[in-house]
């Protein structure tokens, strides 16, 4: 899809970066939240942010979490650690959503 609306000019948002919260028990994003000293989530945002033409928009409600998600632009991901990230996340991405539906369901 992202590369479709790149393709089309147009923009894509994500309303739910964090994939409830799924994220940031992942391996791969705890090892790189610790090698920039950084949580899951802000690793998690720069990853989303990194992409061309996606617009970010985590929800949060609590105010250290909303600061939090405003500092992810003084560290950059390398194309590599993009990549190790990108590949699953369309697997993990689906399942945690359905788990999320599962969840609001019970």
């Amino acid at each position: 899809m992202l590369r479709y609306c790149q393709n089309e000019g147009m923009f894509l948002t994500a309303y739910s970066p964090l994939a409830r919260g799924t994220v940031l028990d992942d391996e791969d994003v705890r090892r790189l939240a610790d090698r920039y000293d950084k949580t899951p989530a802000q690793v998690a945002l720069r990853w989303a942010t990194q992409h061309r033409d996606v617009v970010v928009i985590p929800k949060s409600t609590d105010e250290d979490h909303l600061r939090e998600n405003l500092e992810l632009f003084d560290f950059k991901l390398t194309r590599e650690e993009v990549d190790a990230l990108t590949k699953p996340s369309l697997l993990k991405s689906g399942k945690a959503m359905l788990d999320g539906m599962v969840g609001e369901i019970r």
